[in-house]
């Protein structure tokens, strides 16, 4: 997959490679032409705005590093390999790398995201089920929206969910409330 290099004004990630899985090989196809793109689960913008409407507080959220926080099956390493020399400089050593999570830009991430957040609610279902549903049905990628009737509810959902993303190394980014 071919990259490019961005840099940003942001703390947490000033440099990053971005990796673009659409742009065309010499031969004219690329990589997510070949990749399945998966079911949109998007959250509706209209059940967004009833669910602000039924409650008194509003809140959302984003989940940090989002992509980064799933480990690809050890099996699937091969296809994330990549070619490294030092400074591009052609006399160094080609050092074979390999991404390990997912891949921002690729088209089947998101069903394979989809799958790993709805492990995570089958996980947390029984002991927290607002989480969960939560997660399925109030969550587009990495944004979260929810509502609740106190601010004592909302304490207790965001403290419930930071628990629950904990348990797979995930934390949220960063909270509004209303």
């Amino acid at each position: 997959i071919s990259f490019d290099v961005v840099f940003s004004d942001s703390i947490s990630t000033p440099v990053r490679p971005v990796f673009d899985a659409s742009r065309n090989t010499p031969g004219g196809s690329n990589l997510n032409d070949c990749l399945v793109r998966g079911v949109s689960t998007l959250t509706s913008l209209l059940g967004v705005l009833m669910e602000w409407s039924f409650e008194r507080y509003a809140m959302v959220g984003d989940i940090g590093s989002f992509y980064n926080a799933f480990l690809l099956d050890l099996e699937d390493t091969p296809y994330q390999k990549f070619l490294w020399k030092e400074n591009l400089d052609q006399n160094k050593e080609t050092i074979i790398g390999v991404i390990l999570t997912l891949i921002y830009g690729v088209r089947s991430v998101a069903a394979q995201s989809e799958v790993g957040i709805s492990k995570l609610c089958d996980m947390i279902e029984g002991e927290f089920p607002h989480v969960a549903a939560l997660l399925r049905k109030w969550r587009d990628v990495d944004d979260l929206v929810k509502s609740s009737s106190s601010k004592e509810e909302r304490l207790k959902i965001t403290q419930d969910l930071e628990e629950c993303l904990g348990k797979v190394s995930m934390k949220v980014k960063g909270f509004s409330f209303s």
